[in-house]
């Protein structure tokens, strides 16, 4: 903590001493006014003030998406949303490459679809991608109307195109105007000790698929549960906290979930199904792979294809759980994990190509389970590329 030089006013009745204070971590702050010459009641202290332009480094005092520490670095105002007082905060500029500190681009349109940037943040869409059409539901497991489902199943729903998976549009969103209820920006002083409580207060990326979007209701009642995106933002895993009842109906309703380019479905979707007496214990296994355990000479653009006996949980195919390793290096290979409609068939694709001429691993765990929740036994097998990619396209040898 470093205290400035003190400033007098000209008429020599008030004084400011700034004072910096820096945290290495989160903490409590006290700060205690006293008079040196007299006491409170001969000295008037409400006009005492400390101006709080930081409360944490990692803290976000204005609720913005952007750290205080960031925004100071950066000139924007930690203790404002919206800096340059254009209606869209700072941090939802940042993220599509506005610029915070520019009222103008406010009335631009970015990815020319026509709509203003500040039309697309009051809309919830993504400034940069000119994609409108709002996304459908493409298939739902189980299948509406279907008989005889385990009560220990899942919900699956895919959709036709990728989901938005950042919070940051609605959390910017709730920053214009809204209060802190955590933290203030100035604080008034008395002559007594006052605490201010320094507050951590960070936003990350997450899913905007989240409970209340993909509800599940018995008799009109919520069943609890947890929804969860998969590793290619193309379905959602409603997952129940308890074992569903026999013999019941049960009706899946969608609603308010967004594409990549925070499109807007059009109309909710509903479906219903029945549960059966009981639920599916048994577990799924790999059935085959491609490449083939051991296998040379692999193309270095090949996907890893794995087959499965039973329909997979699409949410449980993470980069943990079904992961690719360079045996060279001892490094995990960056990709995405892609499952087919079926459910029975997951593709890793690498993020670049593989390297040339090396040895790969892949290993699946434990943490793979199937639609009921069965968990697949882990499950590894190793390859070979060749220094080639394979560039001939499918063609058709009879019909």
């Amino acid at each position: 903590m470093t205290a400035g030089t003190p400033q007098i006013d000209a008429g020599g009745t008030s004084a400011t001493l700034p004072i910096n204070v820096t945290f290495g971590a989160q903490g409590t702050l006290v700060l205690t006014a006293t008079n040196s010459v007299g006491t409170s009641e001969t000295f008037a202290t409400a006009g005492n003030s400390l101006v709080v332009l930081s409360l944490t480094p990692a803290g976000d005092a204005d609720n913005d998406g952007l750290t205080n520490e960031y925004e100071l670095a950066i000139g924007t105002d930690p203790t404002s949303p919206d800096t340059d007082h254009d209606g869209i905060p700072d941090g939802w500029e940042l993220r599509f490459g506005l610029n915070p500190l520019d009222a103008a681009d406010a009335n631009q349109d970015a990815d020319g679809d026509g709509a203003t940037n500040l039309e697309e943040f009051a809309a919830g869409t993504s400034p940069v991608n000119p994609h409108t059409v709002p996304p459908a539901v493409a298939e739902v497991f189980p299948a509406n109307g279907a008989t005889n489902y385990p009560t220990n199943g899942v919900v699956i729903v895919r959709f036709d195109e990728p989901l938005l998976t950042a919070v940051a549009i609605d959390v910017a969103k709730q920053a214009l105007g809204a209060a802190l209820p955590a933290s203030q920006s100035q604080v008034d002083l008395t002559a007594a000790a006052q605490a201010l409580q320094a507050y951590l207060r960070t936003h990350g990326e997450g899913d905007t698929v989240v409970p209340g979007t993909v509800r599940v209701r018995r008799n009109g009642i919520d069943v609890a549960g947890a929804v969860t995106l998969s590793n290619d933002k193309l379905s959602i895993t409603f997952t129940p906290s308890q074992a569903l009842l026999a013999s019941s109906l049960y009706t899946v309703t969608v609603a308010g979930v967004r594409d990549a380019a925070g499109n807007p479905m059009t109309q909710a979707f509903e479906s219903v199904f029945t549960t059966g007496q009981s639920g599916d214990t048994s577990a799924p296994r790999v059935l085959l792979t491609n490449p083939s355990s051991g296998m040379s000479g692999v193309p270095v653009n090949a996907p890893v294809t794995v087959q499965f006996t039973k329909r997979l949980d699409p949410a449980t195919l993470t980069a943990q759980s079904f992961a690719a390793y360079d045996n060279f290096t001892g490094q995990q290979v960056a990709g995405m994990i892609q499952m087919e409609p079926s459910g029975l068939v997951a593709s890793f694709v690498p993020q670049t190509t593989w390297a040339p001429g090396r040895s790969f691993s892949v290993y699946l765990n434990t943490d793979i389970k199937d639609s009921a929740g069965n968990r697949l036994q882990s499950y590894s097998f190793s390859f070979s590329t060749s220094f080639f990619a394979d560039a001939q396209g499918p063609h058709i040898v009879g019909t």
